[in-house]
């Protein structure tokens, strides 16, 4: 069965899913819209959860001047420091050219989508990287593999 051409404005692709061309699939998937964002927006970046922004003259950006919006905030609120671990209270300072002690953003809450100022502590990647881990155990725990991939949560009531 040939496909059309894709349903956007202006675009003479082939279609691939749900009448858009792959680049224009894609783009609604990620962005919820047809057109490109501006240079300036935040966007989910790699398919990752943390937003990304341009910023091309912050102190902290790299040479291409994208820079994910959470070392900003915190940035902002605790200026350029020296500073110490939010859990171990090893010394951090930003952009050290990724030696050791190079001080990393945590969210409090595990929600990489939450950029607000409160939640945002400054870590070492050793404190930020054992947090994660023992999140993903902690989940893991709560659930048990069956035959074929199955899986059945585990019910923990206090009795």
């Amino acid at each position: 069965m040939p496909y059309g051409t894709c349903i956007a404005p202006g675009c003479a692709s082939l279609q691939k899913a749900k009448g858009l061309c792959h680049k224009h699939y894609f783009r609604v998937y990620r962005h919820g819209r047809l057109e490109r964002l501006s240079e300036f927006e935040t966007k989910t970046t790699l398919g990752r959860r943390a937003k990304s922004t341009q910023q091309p003259d912050h102190i902290l950006a790299p040479p291409c001047g994208r820079m994910y919006v959470h070392r900003v905030v915190l940035y902002h609120a605790i200026g350029h420091g020296p500073h110490r671990c939010h859990w171990c209270a090893t010394p951090l300072s930003w952009n050290n050219g990724g030696r050791e002690h190079e001080l990393v953003v945590d969210h409090l809450d595990g929600n990489q989508a939450n950029n607000d100022e409160a939640n945002l502590v400054p870590a070492c990647n050793t404190c930020n990287t054992t947090r994660a881990v023992r999140g993903k155990q902690a989940a893991n725990a709560s659930v048990a593999w069956q035959g074929k991939g199955a899986l059945a949560v585990k019910r923990t009531l206090k009795r």
